[in-house]
């Protein structure tokens, strides 16, 4: 999880950056440098750059999953030895960390936490817990 905020904050902070970049340029970052538009949507084409940023990066994590999130909770499941319908809180993501993209996965059962972190390419269980819940 705290992979996944850090890797949040970066990227707020490279679309800061770079809408900083645009404004610092006039916001003709991608326009010809001699127009004279003023307008309220003249910012607005630089737009396409922070989004195709924020897709690259969203396509990097999903690029190496072989197995999809069904897949993934099916495997946690059958570890646990439980049935999908006596699950609550189940909760899935799609993570990278040291260059091997995984799902955690948390779900509650019979007063207990379960956790999971599944390789998203080989369906191997990398980590598993189960806590008592207070």
């Amino acid at each position: 999880m705290k992979r996944k905020i850090i890797i949040s904050l970066v990227v707020v902070i490279l679309v800061m950056m770079l809408t900083a970049c645009d404004m610092s340029l006039g916001g003709m970052m991608g326009r010809n440098r001699n127009s004279t538009n003023n307008d309220a949507n003249s910012n607005s084409e630089s737009t396409p750059m922070v989004e195709s940023f924020i897709s690259d990066t969203v396509d990097s994590l999903t690029e190496d999953t072989a197995i999809d999130k069904q897949r993934a909770k099916e495997i946690a499941l059958n570890h646990a030895g439980i049935k999908a319908e006596n699950i609550s809180g189940y909760r899935i993501e799609l993570d990278r960390d040291d260059g091997v993209t995984s799902y955690e996965i948390e779900f509650n059962s019979a007063g207990y936490e379960y956790n999971y972190d599944i390789n998203a390419k080989t369906g191997e269980i990398i980590n598993s817990g189960k806590d008592m819940i207070d």
